[in-house]
């Protein structure tokens, strides 16, 4: 978890990929981003009152990202890219994924 706090915000800065700093986005009342906050100075620790809420809501996955995965994965599948990248363990990630397929859609597939 970041030690990076934002008590303007009461938000987690973060940062990856090729951002220069530790930043979050900024949101209207409408839950729209308008922006970003960059983190200035020292980082502040977070809040103990805020600590359980931040690790539960970074445990959860967006159903939009869960879906993108299945999808991405499905296409792994599909081209072979999978085995390429996988050679020792892509059999057992395919039953996997069609194991859960079948359990979320009801429809059974064959091995």
């Amino acid at each position: 978890m970041s030690e990076h706090w934002c008590a303007i915000h009461e938000a987690v800065f973060f940062k990856k990929g090729k951002m220069r700093g530790y930043a979050h986005p900024v949101q209207d009342t409408a839950g729209n981003d308008v922006g970003w906050c960059n983190e200035d100075g020292e980082p502040e620790p977070i809040p103990e009152e805020h600590k359980a809420e931040i690790a539960a809501k970074a445990s959860e996955i967006a159903p939009q990202e869960l879906g993108m995965w299945w999808k991405e994965l499905g296409n792994r599948i599909g081209d072979g890219s999978l085995e390429k990248d996988y050679p020792k363990a892509h059999v057992k990630i395919r039953v996997q994924y069609y194991k859960k397929l079948s359990e979320v859609t009801g429809v059974s597939f064959k091995e």
